[in-house]
């Protein structure tokens, strides 16, 4: 019989964030200064979903080319990857990272400049960089968008590049996504009370056990009665 390790069970809960960045999903540091010299493999840290509706122009002291930093906005998932990372203990409630719910987000750069692009549309306009402290919100194009992030070992001063790979959302689902899916909710709906009461176990198992029946095509109405013949009104 094959050897069996036993992992506790550790639910995952979900924080509110200001601002959704990709170092959250994972201690990205570490894993990379882990992975040995010459290994390219991609580590996968988690998937972030949602909807791109807008951009929040912001100033960036550290920018050089005169242009305002630019943060997404909309509603946004990050889901920590379940996959192990070096010196991760599976039993510690503290190691599984909790699902991130954020009105913005800032994705890895390359992937993070595409959807800005997608999202101003080819008739925005890049304002001025505002003052520090201030911002610059301006609503574009909706895009969906599901990814999935990853790391690579390089020889960057921070030991590691993004890997962003797109995806289709039903493949990572989380189980808190289906939940909100199986009910109809909007993405961003609070779900704690659910997760601490097994509601969201209940409603993900019976999603699904549940097969997709047709709706039935509606009834043709019954025709109407036929009128009574008129009465004449000669006379016999």
């Amino acid at each position: 019989m094959a050897d069996t390790k036993e992992v506790a069970t550790v639910e995952r809960m979900m924080e509110y964030p200001s601002r959704l960045q990709m170092s959250m999903l994972a201690p990205v540091k570490a894993i990379a200064a882990a992975i040995p010299e010459g290994d390219k493999e991609v580590r996968i840290v988690g998937y972030v979903m949602g909807e791109a509706r807008g951009i929040s122009y912001r100033n960036n002291p550290n920018d050089t080319d005169g242009l305002p930093a630019e943060a997404l906005i909309g509603v946004f998932n990050g889901i920590p990857s379940y996959a192990p990372y070096p010196g991760m203990v599976p039993e510690a409630a503290s190691d599984l990272r909790a699902e991130l719910a954020s009105g913005v987000c800032f994705l890895p750069p390359q992937a993070q400049a595409t959807i800005v692009r997608q999202v101003r549309g080819a008739d925005g306009v890049i304002p001025e960089t505002p003052k520090r402290g201030k911002r610059i919100d301006q609503l574009g194009v909706v895009v969906p968008i599901a990814f999935e992030i990853g790391i690579r070992k390089s020889g960057s001063p921070v030991g590691y590049e993004w890997v962003t790979r797109g995806i289709a959302r039903v493949q990572v689902m989380s189980p808190i996504d289906r939940m909100r899916q199986a009910m109809g909710l909007a993405p961003d709906a609070n779900m704690h009370a659910m997760i601490a009461d097994g509601t969201l176990k209940r409603i993900v198992d019976k999603a699904d056990a549940t097969p997709q029946i047709e709706a039935p095509k509606a009834t043709q109405a019954a025709p109407a009665a036929p009128k009574a013949p008129a009465k004449s009104s000669r006379k016999r």
